[in-house]
């Protein structure tokens, strides 16, 4: 496996571990706006949502497909592969949740403990 491979596969996953774990974040932006959003704004946020959770679904399955199978489904080298794929998403996830539990400090202090 090249080097290119490698930073190919750990980038393609990290972005898939950020798509996954964005839905978390969309939480905590509703909840802290939640008490200031009209329907129409609720709505825009609906979409949004559906949208996230699409591409957040479709996106990593894609991905494995294209850049850990590729065009080799019986290739020797997949499990070394998907386990770089994997600790990419995982360190994207990582990140995605990290940022939370510190959104969610700030919205604690905001709105209180009721948040």
């Amino acid at each position: 496996m090249k080097i290119v491979d490698i930073f190919v596969l750990a980038g393609t996953g990290y972005v898939s571990g950020l798509s996954i774990a964005s839905g978390f974040l969309f939480q905590a932006i509703r909840k802290f706006n939640q008490h200031a959003w009209s329907k129409g704004k609720e709505a825009l946020w609906a979409a949004a949502a559906i949208t996230n959770i699409v591409l957040g679904t479709l996106m990593p399955v894609l991905f494995i497909g294209i850049v850990v199978v590729g065009d080799q489904p019986d290739r020797a080298d997949f499990w070394p592969r998907a386990a770089i794929f994997a600790a990419g998403a995982i360190a994207g996830a990582a990140l995605v949740f990290f940022g939370i539990s510190q959104v969610s400090k700030g919205v604690r202090a905001i709105v209180g403990r009721g948040a």
